[in-house]
């Protein structure tokens, strides 16, 4: 596995893909895994970990929860990330990696987080929720290897299944490409689609006012019964 790992980084870091990292939170575990191979003066010009909650809101102009699709975003369009990306000159820097995780407990909290990949010209956004129980530093590893996944340029991103959400430049669902991964069978998928786009369930039960009791195991699909 160690082999296989080094392996998969001396391809990122033999790749064109040169950039900025920023890790919102854990650390830095995908740069920092990044540096544990020859090589990343390749792949980093600069890696950042604002990790105070009052100091990335100001730098990055935050609203909201930090773990979301939208501050993941607005770190990738801030001011902060324009001026690193386009003082640097010669178009040498084409990748803007954005990240910010949440650890928690299985039952109490669920351990996910959200990424943001500028690759040239493309910009994708995605979820990743990881449903085993593990500690806090096996969390961290499986967090870096899953995004490491995202960085290789070789590999087939649709084979990873820990990803159940695909978002464009401008936050629109990718429906087709959600699909794609949420559709294996992981055995805690749960799928609600509202207005057209895909939430997960704790954003449901979050925005839910009318209150709502779920039974654990009861919604694996949901059935027409279950929505009546």
């Amino acid at each position: 596995l160690i082999i296989n790992m080094t392996t998969q980084i001396q391809k990122i870091h033999e790749s064109d893909m040169f950039g900025i990292f920023i890790e919102l939170g854990l650390g830095n575990p995908v740069s920092s895994k990044l540096c544990e191979v020859s090589g990343a003066s390749n792949t980093i010009f600069c890696a950042e970990n604002p990790y105070n909650d009052k100091y990335s809101r100001k730098l990055f102009g935050i609203e909201g929860r930090i773990v979301s699709p939208e501050a993941v975003h607005r770190v990738m369009n801030s001011d902060h990330v324009s001026d690193l990306y386009f003082d640097y000159g010669n178009g040498k820097i084409n990748t803007v990696f954005v990240s910010s995780f949440q650890i928690g407990n299985r039952n109490d909290k669920s351990t996910h987080g959200y990424v943001g990949i500028k690759y040239k010209d493309e910009v994708k956004y995605y979820h990743i929720s990881i449903h085993s129980r593990l500690d806090r530093s096996s969390y961290i590893k499986y967090i870096a290897d899953t995004c490491l996944d995202l960085l290789d340029l070789s590999m087939k991103i649709s084979e990873n299944s820990d990803i159940d959400g695909v978002w464009d430049s401008n936050l629109n669902p990718l429906v087709s490409d959600t699909l794609e991964f949420i559709g294996k069978d992981k055995g805690e998928t749960f799928t609600y689609i509202q207005d057209g786009k895909i939430l997960r369930l704790e954003d449901l039960l979050r925005s839910s006012n009318d209150g709502l009791i779920v039974y654990k195991g009861s919604f694996n699909p949901i059935t027409n019964a279950h929505l009546k």
